[in-house]
């Protein structure tokens, strides 16, 4: 699995976190999270807290042990991607490319063009 800076995840034991590191330097334990209760925790490249863990335990939805969910293939949107989003007054879309969570690079501008972003509401995958 490959995880991104920005992606959001999820851990049964921690919660919800970002990832904010995908190169740390610790042999074997490439990606940091920093979870909502402050914690900056390690994981292996596939998402494992330790390299004898079987199962990764980072996953891109909420899960539990009892009845599943688990879910470590991203659903969402890459860098770059073309979007649409709905404007201030919401009665019309405007052409986009996403940047990570819910926001896009500014006035139709790519990551090549601009490190200025958006946050929108309503994102929604452009469809050709």
């Amino acid at each position: 699995m490959n995880y991104s800076v920005n992606d959001k995840v999820y851990d049964f034991e921690y919660g919800w976190g970002v990832v904010k590191d995908t190169t740390y330097p610790v042999k074997n334990f490439p990606i940091s999270v920093l979870f909502s209760s402050y914690k900056l925790i390690q994981f292996t490249k596939d998402g494992k807290r330790s390299i004898y863990d079987i199962n990764p335990r980072l996953s891109f939805t909420e899960y539990n042990l009892v009845t599943g969910g688990f879910n470590n293939t991203f659903p969402f949107l890459k860098k770059d991607e073309v979007v649409y989003v709905k404007n201030k007054n919401n009665d019309e879309y405007l052409k986009r490319y996403f940047s990570h969570l819910n926001y896009c690079y500014i006035d139709g501008l790519d990551s090549k063009s601009t490190n200025k972003v958006v946050k929108w509401k309503i994102i929604e995958r452009y469809e050709k």
